[in-house]
């Protein structure tokens, strides 16, 4: 399935956003987040499942790293290095 294709725009989207935003007016804003995480995993892992690994790893890499700057608030020579880090990675 690409971004492009009919099943995409006319089934997948509406489908995701229609679950996204219902979760979300029913307050249930930490369900609608995962739920959105998954559509996008399966969305991506549609081609194939060896992707699956992949996009894993580089999520939780960059959440590692997101909470690694969250936590050198004030010390902003190293944030900067962890950003640059995330970035390439």
């Amino acid at each position: 399935m690409a971004f492009n294709s009919y099943i995409f725009v006319l089934v997948f989207l509406p489908f995701t956003l229609l679950g996204y935003f219902l979760l979300n007016h029913f307050n249930q804003y930490q369900v609608s987040k995962i739920y959105l995480l998954a559509m996008s995993l399966w969305f991506y892992t549609n081609a194939s499942i060896n992707y699956l690994w992949i996009l894993l790893v580089s999520i939780s890499a960059n959440y590692a790293l997101c909470l690694v700057m969250d936590h050198l608030k004030y010390n902003l020579s190293v944030r900067k290095t962890v950003f640059v880090i995330t970035l390439l990675f």
